[in-house]
């Protein structure tokens, strides 16, 4: 949030946003030898396994197992975050931007079928994808519009 919009209660804009001077609860923690946490950071370790698939001359597969190590380390402690949209005149700069807006000042108004109130199940349903499976020859995922899956 910008300086110029933080007020002494925590609050702005009308909605109701935590001050930053709030200590975050854990909500969970990973029990896991691969999981270190400390007062700053958590460092975590990740092994991903995978298949590399070849073909010898004979037109034979060969799979091979493949192990890569990952090692992640996160602050605690999350610092201001900013955003610069490009383009934001454009549909989708302005709408992400609208939408967001509109949900955390919980804005409702009224139609002929009654009261409704901001939500980003249209974002959702109208902008997003699902995939569907592979395509069984070229290995292609394939997905389609989540609003094609079920009748809306």
């Amino acid at each position: 949030m910008a300086p110029h919009a933080e007020t002494d209660d925590g609050f702005s804009n009308g909605t109701e946003h935590i001050s930053a001077t709030t200590t975050h609860k854990d909500l969970f923690v990973v029990n896991s030898p691969n999981v270190v946490y400390t007062d700053g950071e958590i460092k975590s370790r990740y092994t991903y396994l995978t298949t590399s698939v070849s073909q010898n001359v004979d037109g034979k597969y060969v799979a091979t197992p493949r192990e890569t190590v990952y090692n992640f380390k996160v602050e605690r402690k999350v610092g201001k975050v900013g955003m610069m949209l490009v383009g934001w005149g454009g549909n989708n700069g302005s709408t992400v931007t609208a939408g967001i807006i509109a949900n955390r000042r919980g804005l409702v108004w009224d139609t002929r079928e009654g009261q409704r109130t901001a939500n980003y199940y249209g974002s959702v349903v109208m902008g997003s994808t699902m995939k569907l499976g592979t395509e069984a020859k070229t290995g292609k995922e394939i997905n389609i519009p989540f609003h094609d899956v079920l009748p809306m």
